[in-house]
């Protein structure tokens, strides 16, 4: 996979590997037509970008996560984002921005009503200006950042090489991504 394969859904995931909870994980990525018009029109190109990613991951704390992107798959949620546990499953549907629970019991889950003092508007653009001018701090951390991209190295090794990778990764400036062009 190259680094464009991991799409903005990826952004989901980086809460989850923010924490740093998920020590390991195994992906699955397939590109199903392997050559696509241009989009000028200009003849064929060979497709890097996989139609679809499946992560499969245990948690710290024992729950599985499981993170899926599909751009061929029908009648789906679009990218989601789940945690299971021995009590509940939590899904985030990441195009939707909703989140969904459900206990041990329930009929099916239910979406999960955020608090207004915890819902966070996309300010990404002023964050990065107001660190520049002002010295302002910012979420994520820089550090924040490197578990993300460590985070997707993972994946991106996982889907080539066909088996689980651990986390941290023992030489993280050693990443693919750093070296792809």
């Amino acid at each position: 996979m190259s680094p464009a394969e991991i799409r903005v859904g990826f952004v989901g995931a980086g809460a989850v590997v923010r924490d740093r909870h998920i020590p390991g994980l195994r992906a699955v990525s397939k590109v199903f037509t392997e050559e696509r018009t241009r989009p000028d029109g200009s003849g064929t190109a060979r497709v890097l970008v996989p139609d679809a990613v499946f992560v499969c991951a245990e948690m710290e704390c024992g729950a599985l996560a499981t993170m899926e992107w599909s751009s061929v798959a029908p009648f789906t949620e679009g990218d989601v984002l789940e945690v299971h546990g021995s009590t509940g499953t939590l899904r985030y549907l990441i195009g939707r921005d909703e989140i969904l629970g459900g206990k041990v019991g329930d009929k099916q889950l239910q979406l999960v009503p955020i608090p207004p003092d915890r819902v966070r508007h996309w300010t990404m653009e002023e964050d990065f200006i107001g660190a520049i001018r002002y010295g302002k701090p910012v979420s994520p951390t820089f550090y924040d950042g490197l578990k993300y991209i460590e985070f997707t190295e993972a994946v991106i090794r996982s889907g080539e090489e066909k088996r689980s990778i651990s986390l941290p990764l023992p030489n993280p400036e050693e990443t693919r991504l750093a070296t792809r062009t």
